[in-house]
C-alpha cells in the first residue's frame, strides 16, 4: 500500500471513530430531560429529543429550538384560514376581600376564542390545554389591573401578556408558536374578553354565570359558544336555586345571540345593520321594512327576546312570554320578600 492510501486510511478511520463518537454523545439524552420539556412544550418525544440533542442536553436552548422550528411552521402557514376553534369562559370565585366591598365587582370573567384549521385539531389536548392557558393568563392580568378592556384583539393580549410572564415560563407567543410545530396547522388567537358586573343596587348582589355549548371536553371547558352572565338577585337567594337560574338564562343567551340587554343600548349602528339585513337578505323595502325592522329590534334585545326554554310563566293578555317576564317570575329568595332577578350585562364568543 502506498503512503498516500495508507495516510489516506487513517484519516477515514479517524472521521468514522468521531462520526461514532459524535453519535454515541448525541444519543446520551437524559430521560428525565425529555420529560421536563415534553411537559412544558406538548411536543412529540422524538420531536423533544432531537431538539435536546442538537441543544447538546441544555433545556433552555431545546425550547428555543422548538420555539424556532414553530416559528418558521408558522411562517410558512401565515396566509392559510382558520376556519375552526374553541371559545372558552373562566369565572372568577368571590374573594373576600371583594365581598366586603358591598358585594361590588365580587367576581369577573374572561373568554378567550383561539382559531385553528380543522375540528380534529381543535379536540386535541394540546390545543384545549392552551386555550386554558390563555385564559388562567387572562385572569391574572386582570387581577394585576393591566386588563381592563371589555374586548382585545388577539395580538394586543399577547403583548399584554409577554410584558408580565415570569422569566421561567415562556410567554403565550412562543407557546402558540411550539404548538403550531407540534400540530401542525396554523393557530390563531382571535380575541379575549372581559365581563365585570355593574354596582348593584341597595340590598342586591351580582352574580356571574357561564354556559358553554358544544363541549368539547368534561366540566364545560370549551366549545362552539361561550357565555357568561352577569345576574342580580336578592341577598337572600338560595345557591342551589340561583345557580339554576344563572345557568337557565345563560343557555338563552348562548341560543339567542341577543345583541344587547335593554332597547334603549341598541345603537344607530345595529339598526343600520337590521335593516340592511331585512334589505339584502329578506328582501324588503319601503313600509314592509319598517314594520319588520320593530319586530327585528325586539328579537335582538334580550328582554323583550321570546323566552328559549321551559318555564310557567303565563301572559295574562296572552302575548309571547318574554325573557323579562321569566325573571320577573323566577323566586329564588328563601324569605317572604323576593327581589326579581336581571340581566345586567352578558358577553357571549362564538365560533363561526
Amino acid at each position: 500500500m502506498s503512503a498516500w492510501a495508507m495516510r489516506a486510511t487513517r484519516a477515514w478511520s479517524s472521521v468514522r471513530s468521531g462520526a461514532a463518537a459524535l453519535g454515541s454523545r448525541r444519543f446520551a439524552v437524559d430521560v428525565e430531560q425529555i420529560k421536563k420539556l415534553r411537559d412544558r412544550t406538548g411536543a412529540p418525544i422524538m420531536q423533544v429529543k432531537r431538539a435536546l440533542q442538537e441543544a447538546d442536553g441544555d433545556v433552555e436552548r431545546a425550547l428555543r429550538q422548538l420555539h424556532k422550528m414553530g416559528a418558521a411552521q408558522a411562517a410558512k402557514k401565515k396566509m392559510r384560514t382558520t376556519a375552526q376553534g374553541l371559545v372558552a369562559a373562566l369565572v372568577s370565585p368571590p374573594t373576600a376581600a371583594l365581598q366586603s366591598n358591598g358585594g361590588h365587582a365580587s367576581q369577573t370573567a374572561v373568554l378567550a376564542e383561539l382559531r385553528c384549521e380543522t375540528d380534529f385539531v381543535a379536540r386535541t389536548k394540546q390545543f384545549r390545554d392552551l386555550i386554558k392557558a390563555v385564559l388562567f393568563s387572562a385572569q391574572k392580568l386582570v387581577d394585576a389591573g393591566i386588563m381592563t378592556q371589555r374586548a382585545v384583539t388577539g395580538p394586543e393580549f399577547l403583548e399584554m401578556d409577554g410584558s408580565q410572564q415570569p422569566a421561567e415560563a415562556p410567554p403565550l407567543s412562543e407557546q402558540i408558536e411550539v404548538a403550531t410545530g407540534v400540530l401542525g396547522e396554523k393557530l390563531e388567537l382571535r380575541r379575549v374578553g372581559l365581563l365585570v358586573p355593574p354596582k348593584p343596587e341597595d340590598q342586591k348582589a351580582v352574580s356571574l354565570f357561564s354556559y358553554v355549548h358544544g363541549a368539547v371536553t368534561e366540566g364545560h371547558e370549551a366549545g362552539r359558544v361561550a357565555t357568561v352572565i352577569a345576574l342580580e338577585h336578592g341577598p337572600s337567594a338560595d345557591p342551589l336555586a340561583l345557580a339554576s337560574a344563572g345557568r337557565k338564562f345563560a343557555m338563552h343567551v348562548t341560543a339567542a345571540n341577543p345583541i344587547c340587554v335593554h332597547p334603549d343600548e341598541l345603537t344607530d349602528e345595529d339598526v343600520k345593520k337590521g335593516r340592511e339585513y331585512l334589505r339584502t337578505v329578506r328582501g324588503m323595502s319601503g313600509e314592509v321594512l319598517e314594520d319588520h325592522l320593530e319586530q327585528w329590534k325586539l328579537d335582538s334585545v334580550l328582554n323583550t327576546q321570546e323566552f328559549i326554554g321551559p318555564h310557567d310563566t303565563k301572559m295574562d293578555d296572552g302575548s309571547t312570554v318574554n325573557v323579562a317576564a321569566v325573571l320577573i317570575d323566577t323566586s329564588i329568595d328563601v324569605n317572604s320578600f323576593p327581589v326579581a332577578l336581571r340581566v345586567t350585562n352578558f358577553l357571549r364568543y362564538e365560533i363561526q
